[in-house]
């Protein structure tokens, strides 16, 4: 008897240890959430709402967008902004016999050229009626076509010929059901032979995918329509098996060929087409194309979903336009990682309080705290 209640509690004590254990061990059904303010796939569409229902230790990623928010951080918990610490496979690698063959953002200023930023080639283009906005998607700048008779042209290059491609693109439609809108093109269609691949928007606003082979040319159509006014990232990949067709960061259409791309000795345009190769453009864009990149590869789901996500080391923007604050932090132990935080309000500074981040109410040496967090901002 006295056996059966040593054991007994024997077993109590090890239960109440145990459950001790698991009381005090930190962030043991730490969760991950996600940010994003133009995916409906996300657990959130603004950062506060995510630290509002997170609990301490957990994390919170944010897509590289820009939201106008003030966010109020009072528990420990660590923000992620982007791509930082995800591995990018060598996605955005070029020249040196990587797989980007045209990489084209739009950023430099003036409205008479553009840039490749592959420097080994300096396939730079010219504008040819575009205007150069500052409403981009990313970066400081993107190519606003009136859908009329704007284009932007780069010479022909042999680098563009390729057995297999991808292109990627961000654009915001002003119409989309008036006539195919070209996002890229160097296809060729003369007489009876057609060569290279375009991207396009058709007139059911429908992403499109086409390639030329010798007399006869392929293409895939996408089950989603492109809306108006919306920044949308579309996708498309052949790799001679099948072409797959990316709208934001979801597979929408394959369709299957075994063709190979045929070589075009045409010019690579952008928001328009110049199929015969004469000079006579049409099937023009209508609204703002940004992040243009080639690859001379078929880039996978995974690839696609990183450059949706955050792109090219692209930083969420969080902007306190009506002035206060970006972030403020009133706890210890609060990681923030590669954000771009700001605050365009009218009163900014000491007097006002207005700024990007703020440090309050954490414990020690206010200036130790500044450079605790500091060192994680992208500023």
């Amino acid at each position: 008897m006295v056996s059966n209640k040593r054991t007994v509690c024997a077993g109590l004590l090890l239960l109440a240890a145990l459950f001790l254990l698991v009381s005090v061990t930190p962030d043991s059904e730490a969760a991950t959430y996600t940010v994003d303010n133009i995916d409906d796939g996300a657990d959130y569409s603004n950062i506060t709402q995510a630290v509002d229902n997170a609990s301490a230790g957990d994390t919170i990623r944010v897509a590289s967008r820009t939201y106008y928010d003030a966010v109020d951080v009072d528990k420990r918990l660590t923000l992620i902004g982007g791509n930082y610490d995800v591995s990018m496979n060598g996605l955005y690698n070029y020249c040196n016999n990587y797989d980007v063959i045209g990489y084209y953002n739009f950023d430099n200023y003036g409205n008479s050229y553009f840039y490749d930023r592959l420097w080994c080639e300096s396939n730079h283009g010219d504008i040819e009626g575009a205007t150069r906005t500052t409403s981009s998607f990313w970066g400081t700048n993107a190519l606003d076509f009136d859908g009329n008779n704007d284009y932007g042209v780069v010479d022909h290059h042999s680098i563009y010929n390729v057995s297999e491609v991808s292109i990627s693109a961000w654009i915001n439609l002003d119409e989309n059901d008036t006539d195919s809108r070209t996002i890229f093109s160097n296809y060729i269609q003369n007489g009876s032979s057609r060569h290279g691949y375009r991207t396009l928007v058709n007139d059911d606003a429908k992403f499109v995918f086409r390639f030329g082979y010798g007399s006869s040319s392929g293409s895939c159509v996408s089950d989603t329509e492109i809306t108006e006014n919306n920044w949308t990232l579309v996708t498309a990949t052949y790799d001679a098996s099948s072409i797959k067709l990316y709208i934001n960061d979801k597979l929408d259409m394959t369709c299957n060929y075994t063709d190979s791309i045929s070589d075009s000795d045409g010019k690579q345009v952008f928001g328009a087409s110049d199929p015969n190769s004469d000079g006579t453009y049409n099937y023009f864009f209508d609204g703002t194309i940004d992040e243009v990149v080639l690859w001379k590869k078929a880039i996978s789901s995974t690839d696609v979903e990183n450059i949706f996500w955050g792109g090219n080391s692209q930083k969420p923007k969080v902007d306190a336009s009506e002035g206060g604050y970006a972030f403020r932090l009133t706890v210890d132990e609060t990681s923030l990682k590669n954000f771009h935080l700001m605050s365009t309000g009218s009163d900014i500074g000491e007097s006002s309080g207005d700024a990007g981040l703020v440090i309050q109410g954490t414990e020690g040496d206010w200036e130790k705290a500044v450079s605790q967090y500091a060192k994680f901002v992208g500023m």
